[in-house]
Order: structure tokens, then C-alpha cells, then sequence
């Protein structure tokens, strides 16, 4: 008899999802058999939960799967929060795999005052109990490259052109003092000068009207003496 397991996610590269504002809703699709390497399963059933949580946390909504694909939408959030998000998934073979995904509310405004969540644990589970039609008007977005990058002090390349072809997020970590300058037409990096991702989360998110993809390689460079961690998130 094949008794069903906890599996916990223990990539090397934690799963990022993509930063979004606080007021803004981001539907995303995660591919449980590429989470663990395994061969191709579906799922039974799945449960979804995210901390902190409470009023005014994230939400989480729109809920689906099929096959190995989970469909997800987040709202709402509070700026500067790195957000948990449980996936307890059943498969079709009896197993139970469990993994984690992360998705970061940028800065918006200095000065801003963090409120303590209502509750620091996750919120009820949302769940459900069998494959259902996803909104896959398009098809979901295959991330890639590092999670994070090194930014240097001097000009410091950080992708090339064309890498990104849907979507682009720089974010630096929650708890940097650090802005980072970037440059995304080819030419170098200057502190002072051109787009800037500032420090405790901020973040700049490339693919829309506002602010495109770019067409040339991506340089970027650290106000400070001392090298910096850029999250990276696009496909």
C-alpha cells in the first residue's frame, strides 16, 4: 500500500512571485511538477493560505487548477510585507506536496508607517476540490533567470537585451538602506541619474504602458560602497 507524504519544496532558489503595488490585483500560474522535478502528475485537490493575515492583508482569490498548473490571484497587501503563501497540494498518485512561494508589497511612500498585522499565522485555507477551467486567455508566463543579482558600486550589467520578452520586476530586499540606479537602454549605470529602485522594497516593474520592456541590456549600480542584492522576476 503507497502511503501519501509531505514533500516540502527545498529548491535552491526560493519561488518568488512577482512583486505587485498594494492596492493592485496580479493573477499568476505556478506549475506544481516544476516546483519539485517530478514527471508529470495532476492534482486532486489543493489548499492555499497566506501570513501575516487579518484585515487589510493580502487577499487571496481565484483559486484553480488543472492538471499540474495552479491558477492564483492576490489583492490588496501592505506596503513594505513579504508575504508566505502555503500550497498544500494532493496529487492524483497520493501524494501530499507542500511548498512555499513568496510575494513582496513595494514602498511606495517614505515615511510610511508599518501597522502589525491583525495576525501573524496564516489565514483560513482556500480550497479546491477538483479541476476546473482556468482564465488562460494567455498563455502563463514561464519565469526565468537568477532570483537575485549582485549589484556592484560600479556600472553592472544585470540582463541583456530580449531576455525578457513579458515581464520584468526589480525589487530590492525589504530591509535594504540601498537605492539602486538602472539603466535600461544599454548604457552604463550612474548614481543620481536615470530610473531609480529604492531601498526597503521598492520596486520597478517593466511591461506595461507605463513603463515598457527594455530594448537594450540592463545596467544598474549601488549607492554605496558596498555591493547590494537586486531581486529579479520576469519571463
Amino acid at each position: 500500500m503507497k502511503l501519501p507524504y509531505i514533500a516540502k519544496a527545498t529548491n535552491k532558489s526560493p519561488t518568488w512571485l512577482p512583486s505587485k503595488l498594494s492596492e493592485a490585483s496580479q493573477t499568476f500560474f505556478i506549475d506544481v511538477n516544476e516546483i519539485f522535478g517530478i514527471d508529470q502528475r495532476s492534482i486532486d485537490n489543493l489548499a492555499v493560505s497566506s501570513a501575516p493575515s487579518g484585515n487589510g492583508e493580502l487577499i487571496l482569490s481565484g483559486l484553480g487548477f488543472n492538471g499540474s498548473l495552479i491558477e492564483l490571484t492576490t489583492n490588496k497587501g501592505v506596503e513594505t510585507r513579504v508575504y508566505t503563501i502555503k500550497f498544500i497540494a494532493n496529487m492524483s498518485d497520493g501524494q501530499i506536496l507542500e511548498f512555499d512561494a513568496f510575494q513582496a508589497i513595494p514602498l511606495i511612500l517614505n515615511g510610511y508607517t508599518i501597522p502589525l498585522p491583525p495576525e501573524p499565522g496564516f489565514s483560513t485555507s482556500i480550497t479546491v476540490n477538483g479541476p476546473n477551467e482556468m482564465n488562460l486567455v494567455v498563455a502563463p508566463i514561464v519565469y526565468k533567470g537568477p532570483p537575485t543579482v549582485l549589484v556592484n558600486p560600479t556600472s553592472t550589467r544585470i540582463a541583456a537585451a530580449g531576455f525578457y520578452t513579458k515581464s520584468l520586476v526589480l525589487q530590492t530586499l525589504p530591509g535594504s538602506a540601498v537605492n539602486i540606479y538602472v539603466r535600461a537602454d544599454g548604457q552604463s549605470a550612474v548614481v543620481g541619474q536615470g530610473m531609480v529602485v529604492f531601498a526597503g522594497g521598492g520596486a520597478l516593474s517593466f511591461g506595461n504602458s507605463a513603463l515598457p520592456l527594455p530594448t537594450g541590456d540592463i545596467y544598474a549600480i549601488a549607492d554605496s560602497v558596498a555591493s547590494q542584492t537586486l531581486m529579479i522576476t520576469g519571463g
